[in-house]
């Protein structure tokens, strides 16, 4: 399991190096009442988000606190830390911060430093809460 504690060794899967054309962002859409998560590069270049299944066979879903959004938020978050085995209590957690507010049901987009950002934040609260005990 992906740990974002710093103390426990884990990391995101072995970066063979600065890749040349990096995520800027997630765009989530919902057409014909269907959402669809597209993963954006530089240079136009963009590719539909894979769907790990794990709560919701039916799809993503974005706008409130389900089970689709649950796989859309693993599944951004498996996208961008480069492993699929994210901690439920991390990607409930970006399903509560980034998809499940009612105004974000028609869509959305969430440039890689909102997210990163907001993994500095969840990683500092942990070792403080962490250290705490």
């Amino acid at each position: 399991m992906l740990s974002l504690n710093p103390e426990s060794g884990e990391s995101a899967a072995e970066n063979p190096g600065p890749d040349p054309n990096p995520v800027e962002f997630y765009d989530i859409t919902r057409v014909d009442g269907r959402v669809r998560c597209w993963v954006w590069r530089g240079y136009g270049v963009r590719s539909p988000l894979p769907h790990l299944v794990r709560h919701s066979p039916d799809g993503f879903e974005i706008g409130y606190g389900g089970s689709g959004p649950a796989d859309l938020a693993r599944s951004i978050l498996a996208d961008h830390l480069g492993n699929p085995d994210v901690e439920p209590a991390v990607y409930q957690a970006f399903k509560f911060s980034f998809l499940a507010q009612p105004e974000w049901s028609a869509g959305r987009k969430i440039p890689v430093a909102a997210i990163e950002d907001w993994l500095t934040m969840l990683r500092a609260q942990r070792f403080t809460l962490e250290a705490a005990s």
